[in-house]
């Protein structure tokens, strides 16, 4: 037999083994930027990948380390690429954050320097998301970082509206 052939056939049967055991799982959990898109256009197989999820009932996640989306903004955004998935499969590093302090510190006021997912988030999981310092800094502080503001422009903002608080 020819050694080519004896190769293909073998990674056709892994092939096909692959996607038997994908087939079998009930979850997924998928990262966004350069997996699902890149920029504003989704990537190759994506559509039929979800088409997929939805037909065959498998649960979803798409997870991004982006804070300042929210879940309704995401949503939008691949249904302007195309892709129609509902706000629930969305979990944002603003809701990790948010949900870990609500844990870490029930009933905390928290003073939120950050875009609108972070406040969002931090609103939909902590009772009392305040614009001021919770007695005079006495609170958990939350600072997102702007990919389009450098470090030093976030340190200056952040150190003037403090400094105007106390």
């Amino acid at each position: 037999m020819d050694t080519n052939n004896t190769n293909n056939m073998e990674s056709k049967e892994l092939l096909q083994s692959g996607l038997e055991t994908l087939r079998a799982k009930q979850g997924f959990i998928c990262d966004m930027d350069g997996v699902i898109y890149h920029g504003n256009r989704l990537l190759p197989g994506v559509k039929e990948f979800v088409d997929w999820l939805y037909k065959e009932d498998k649960h979803f996640l798409f997870l991004t380390n982006s804070s300042e989306r929210t879940p309704k903004e995401l949503q939008q955004k691949l249904g302007r690429m195309g892709l129609d998935v509902d706000e629930k499969h969305f979990y944002t590093s603003a809701q990790a954050t948010a949900r870990f302090i609500s844990r870490q510190a029930p009933g905390c006021s928290a003073y939120v320097i950050g875009g609108a997912g972070l406040i969002m988030a931090l609103h939909d999981e902590i009772d009392n998301v305040e614009k001021q310092l919770h007695d005079k800094l006495g609170c958990e502080a939350v600072i997102h970082m702007d990919p389009i503001v450098t470090n030093d422009e976030a340190v200056n903002v952040t150190h003037q509206r403090i400094a105007a608080l106390v």
